[in-house]
Formats: C-alpha cells, structure tokens, sequence
C-alpha cells in the first residue's frame, strides 16, 4: 500500500490501531505456545513417574524452556484484550480454541487426543504468527513513510503533540 497520500493524522491513528491488534495478536500467540508447551511435557513424561504437570508449569511456561528467545517483547496482560476481540474474526476462533475446557486436563487426554490437540494449536499458532509478521511489515511500512516526513520537514513534531492533546482532550 502507498502511504505517501495519507494525511499524517490519519497515518498515526493506523500505526496505533495498529499497535493494539499488535498486542492483541501477540497475547493470543503466547497463549497457544504456551498451550502447546503443556500439552507438549505431558505427552513427553507420560509414565515416566516425573513430579507432576502442575509442579512443572513454571519451568514448561519459561522461556529458556521452550527455546524461545529471552528477547521476545513483553506482552502486557490486558483484561480488555480478551474482551476486544471480534467472535467472527480469526482471532475469536483462536481465543476460543485456547478456551476449550476439554483440554484444560491434559492429564485426562489420550496420548492420541493430545498429539492431536498439540497439531490443532500448532497450526493456529501458525496462522496467528503469520498475522502478527503482517502487521509487523505494516507497522514498519508506516514507521517509515512517518520518518520520511519528519526527516523531509513535510511533518512537525509540533503538529504531533497538538494531534495527542486534541485525541487526549477528547477521551
């Protein structure tokens, strides 16, 4: 998409709504992976006579455990994130999939139900980090059509702050 020909106010307003679908896509991803890492250690330590799943969460829900990046951006918990979001849209299939209470005790699944339920969250995972890249390529789309005008003098960090009091006034 070409940005040039947006008005910058319009421009900003994006990025943050932007932003907070950001958030919200983001919270949703670290609620499947650690979905997965769960169902994951349980499958794992079927039979092995190891301390049990709730003794484990915290070392299955750290980072280091899972492999995944300590630099990962922090995703604030936000009640309004959950109530946000749009049933229909994919991100409603994907909070009600992490909300199914049949998997709440994985202790109770098969090794059959959790292999199967480890793919389905696998795959949403998929999908929703998919999502988030698109948003992030957008973000940086307009991160940098913003800093072409403020470098080129077409926009005015003055502008900026009278825009924030205007959206701040009317809140």
């Amino acid at each position: 998409m070409d940005y040039s020909a947006i008005e910058i106010n319009a421009l900003r307003d994006r990025r943050r709504a932007l932003e907070g679908e950001e958030q919200e896509i983001s919270y949703l991803r670290r609620m499947l992976q650690g979905r997965i890492d769960i169902l994951r250690e349980e499958l794992a330590s079927r039979g092995s006579g190891d301390s049990s799943l709730i003794e484990k969460l915290p070392q299955i829900l750290a980072d280091e455990q899972s492999g995944k990046s300590s630099a990962s951006r922090h995703v604030p918990i936000n009640a309004s994130i959950s109530e946000s979001v749009d049933e229909d849209s994919h991100s409603g299939e994907v909070s009600r999939v992490i909300a199914d209470t049949t998997k709440s005790d994985p202790c109770g699944l098969s090794d059959d139900e959790l292999a199967t339920a480890i793919e389905v969250l696998t795959q949403h995972e998929k999908l929703v980090s998919r999502d988030r890249a698109a948003v992030h390529v957008e973000l940086d789309t307009i991160s940098s059509e913003l800093t072409q005008r403020y470098v080129s003098g077409a926009a005015q960090v003055d502008d900026l702050l009278a825009h924030a009091r205007i959206r701040r006034n009317a809140s």
